[in-house]
Parts: structure tokens; C-alpha cells; sequence
């Protein structure tokens, strides 16, 4: 057999085939060092990207809230004291012409009928005690006080002046939450706002009999076709009317389309009479006790859902008039106050607290109707002479996604509650426990405000 003979060529040397091995010891541990470094920097990258990305939701989140809360606090504060397509919005002049003086006609409601304490009988629709009036019980007609149209309550840590449900101002039906740190309370520090406004288009008047006749009771003719709108039953219901510049209130009876007034005050003068009313113009009738809206706005306190140990504060709307209802708007809003813008009797606009606004004078307010008696002047004045309101509103991301831990804010308003001329920011932690009672956690706030003016502050 002939053999094949591999020749190397001159000076090579033979070469030993390297038989397969594995990785060393050294080696993989070399090897999973390095990939545990890896996978750290990929985990530490991973953790980063969702604390901002948690940030962000934060933010985003926050500024929604903010814009739909200043959103729904707007509206109602643009109605406050709205009366039917009743929007002047210039104030009270006073004219002197040697012995007389003059003064603008007021808005005013002019009430035929005591709706202002007990043995009224007038009843909400929920069938509570309607409160509208006074409480120096008049014997005769009187003008509805501007009190009882917008009331801010300027709130600290322990009370709030005004008190939210005093008696003299209307009433709230129901008390607000009292304040304190639990969930179910009110908030400690922020401000409560309570409007009262006409909603709904009510019925229109096409026609008055028996005008001014005393000791006859008047009757108002209703477009025929809506008249069963109004729901008005018997002589304790109240009526509010208004013509688009002035306005009466008074119980009345109904009988298909005639309205007829009664069980109003005794006195000649006044029972069962309306002498303001101009059916010429778009005159309409609306069910007081229904048509009638009382909003209140104020922070409360609840238990996280995620953290039974942790409170959120949140912004509720209360609305008690003909379906009381209680509203839960955005969470997260930690502080709300409110600067009323006033025209005072000088002709200066002046932005006040509702301490200060509820403190003024007579000497302080604008000039009054005609007509108006000393008691339905004392207390309150101050009040006809808001032209817009400031809302303030310190809101939070709920949850704890600041990346520092201790993010800095400013807000209008020190968390002791003075003013913050300066414009510092304030460092959650330094500060211990909020204004509100509850600690700082670690949150994002910011600051949204809203200036809104009055249609019908000239009451």
C-alpha cells in the first residue's frame, strides 16, 4: 500500500494541536463582576427613569386639578348674586345737589315677607327650614342685605371670622364639617366661600293685574305654556320676581297660569302689593326655596385610600339647594383663600380678607339706596362693595414624587397665613407640620390663582 508522506517545508516545526479548555476561575469571576456592574447600572437607570417618570404624572396630574378646580370655582363666583339677565356691573354713585342727595337705585331684592326665623314655614325642597332674611324680624318690607348673596369666612388654625353658619347671614341649612386634623373635618387654615345665586330661567310674566291697589292682592298672568314649571303649591311658597333690574320676593298661590300674591306682611302698604315690578320688560318668576342655589367651597379632610395612616386634603363643593349635594372636586388642594376686591367709599379699590370686609363701616362702604332701615345697614356693608374676587389655591401631587425629598415651594400666603410680601419660598421640612395639620410629606406643590370679576356685585 503506498502511503502518503506529508513534508513540511525546510525550517518548519511541527505544531502541537491545542486541545479545547474552559474559562478559569479568575476568569468568571471576573466576568460576573462585570455583569453585575451592568446590570446595577441598568437597574439604577431603570429606578431613576420611574421616580421621574412618577414626577411627571405628579405634575401633570397637579395641573389638571389646578385647572379644573379655579375652573369650577370661577363659574360659580362670575353668578354670585346673579339675578335673571341682571348684570350691572358698575357700582353706586352718590350725586349732591344743594339740600338733596342722590343716589343709583339698588339691586337689592325686596322682600314682601319675613323668611328670616322661626314660624316662617317656608321649606327647602329637602323640606329644611328656609333661612333668607335677618334676624331683627321686620314688620315690613325690607331690602335682602348683600350678606346674604357672598360671605367669605377668613379661617386660622382655630376659627374663622366671619363664622361660616352664622344665623344672620342666611344660614347653611346644615352646619359645614368643624375644623381639625381627622378625616371627615374640615381643613385647619383655609378659607370657606359661600354664593347664593337664581338658576334655572324660571317662568316668564306676560301680564299684572290689581297694579297698585292696596288691600287688593295682585295677580301675575304666566306664559301658559311653562307656567307649571314654577311648583308653586300653596300661600307659604315663596316667589322671588325679577324684571332684570330690580326684583321682589314674595309668597304667592297658583292657579294654572295666575299667580296670586299672599300671606305676605299685614301692614296695608305692603300685603299682598308689588309697586317695582315692569312686566314690560322680561319679567320672570322663579321658585325661591328651588331656584335658589346656596354653594359653599371649602377644603376637608380624608383617609388615603392607598395609606389608611396618611390624610389627603380635597377641595369640596357643597350645593344645598333643591338637590343637596356634597362634592368631592380634586384632591390634593392644601391651602384656599380668598382677596375681595372692594370699592369703598372713596372711590379706591382695595383688596381685603373677608375679616376685614366684614369689619367695614359705614363710613368705609359705598353709599346705600334709598329706603333701607338701620338694621338691615348695620353688619355687612362691606359686602355690597366687592367688585371681583382673588382666588389663591396651593396645590399638591398627592403623592410622595418629589426627587430630592424636600422640594421647596412658594405660595401667596405664609404657612403661619400673613401675607407673603417677599415672595420666599418655604422648605417643607423647616416647616414641621402645614398650616392644615398635616406633615409635609414629600410633594410637589404649586401656586394657581384666579382674579373673577362680579357681574352683579352692585347689590
Amino acid at each position: 500500500m503506498n502511503r502518503l508522506l506529508l513534508t513540511l517545508p525546510s525550517g518548519a516545526q511541527p505544531r502541537r494541536i491545542a486541545r479545547a479548555r474552559g474559562f478559569s476561575l479568575v476568569e468568571l469571576m471576573v466576568a460576573m463582576v462585570i455583569s453585575l456592574l451592568v446590570m446595577l447600572g441598568l437597574v439604577s437607570v431603570m429606578d431613576n427613569v420611574g421616580v421621574v417618570n412618577r414626577a411627571q404624572d405628579g405634575l401633570a396630574r397637579l395641573q389638571e386639578n389646578g385647572r379644573y378646580a379655579m375652573t369650577r370655582v370661577s363659574q360659580d363666583l362670575r353668578a354670585a348674586a346673579g339675578q335673571h339677565c341682571s348684570n350691572f356691573g358698575v357700582g353706586s354713585s352718590q350725586l349732591g345737589a344743594g339740600g338733596f342727595t342722590y343716589l343709583d337705585r339698588g339691586r337689592a331684592a325686596f322682600a314682601k315677607f319675613y323668611v328670616g326665623g322661626t314660624g316662617a314655614g317656608l321649606v327647602d325642597a329637602s323640606g329644611a327650614p328656609f333661612r333668607f332674611g335677618p334676624t331683627f324680624g321686620p314688620t315690613g318690607g325690607y331690602f335682602v342685605s348683600p350678606i346674604f348673596m357672598m360671605l367669605g369666612s377668613e379661617c386660622d388654625n382655630g376659627t374663622c371670622d366671619p363664622l361660616p353658619n352664622e344665623a344672620q347671614r342666611g344660614g347653611l341649612f346644615t352646619a359645614l364639617p368643624a375644623m381639625g386634623t381627622t378625616a371627615g373635618l374640615r381643613a385647619q387654615g383655609s378659607d370657606v366661600l359661600t354664593l347664593r345665586y337664581l338658576d334655572g330661567d324660571g317662568v316668564r310674566i306676560v301680564g299684572q293685574r290689581n297694579f297698585l291697589q292696596d288691600g287688593v292682592a295682585v295677580q301675575f298672568d304666566l306664559d301658559p305654556a311653562t307656567a307649571s314649571t314654577l311648583g308653586v303649591a300653596g300661600g307659604r311658597d315663596a316667589v322671588w320676581f325679577t324684571d332684570c333690574s330690580i326684583s321682589e320676593i314674595a309668597r304667592a298661590t297658583q292657579a294654572g297660569s295666575v299667580l296670586t300674591l299672599a300671606n305676605n306682611f299685614a301692614a296695608s302698604f305692603d300685603n299682598d302689593i308689588m309697586r317695582r315690578m315692569d312686566t314690560r320688560s322680561d319679567a320672570r318668576a322663579f321658585n325661591l326655596a328651588r331656584d335658589l342655589r346656596v354653594v359653599s367651597y371649602y377644603l376637608q379632610l380624608k383617609n388615603d385610600p392607598n395609606n389608611a395612616a396618611r390624610r389627603i386634603s380635597s377641595l369640596m363643593r357643597r350645593d344645598v339647594s333643591a338637590n343637596p349635594v356634597v362634592q368631592e372636586l380634586v384632591e390634593g388642594v392644601e391651602r384656599l383663600d380668598f382677596l375681595y376686591g372692594v370699592d369703598d367709599a372713596l372711590g379706591r379699590t382695595r383688596y381685603l380678607t373677608a375679616e376685614e370686609v366684614d369689619d367695614m363701616t359705614a363710613a368705609d362702604c359705598p353709599p346705600w339706596p334709598t329706603g333701607l332701615t338701620a338694621a338691615e345697614v348695620t353688619g355687612g356693608c362691606g359686602w355690597r362693595a366687592v367688585k371681583n374676587v382673588e382666588v389663591f389655591m396651593l396645590l399638591n401631587t398627592v403623592g410622595d414624587v418629589a426627587v430630592t425629598g424636600d422640594e421647596e415651594f412658594r405660595y401667596s400666603f405664609l404657612n403661619n397665613g400673613n401675607a407673603n410680601a417677599a415672595a420666599t419660598y418655604e422648605v417643607p421640612s423647616a416647616l414641621g407640620t402645614l398650616r392644615n395639620g398635616l406633615p409635609p410629606g414629600r410633594m410637589l406643590r404649586r401656586e394657581f390663582r384666579a382674579l373673577v370679576s362680579l357681574r352683579d356685585y352692585n347689590y
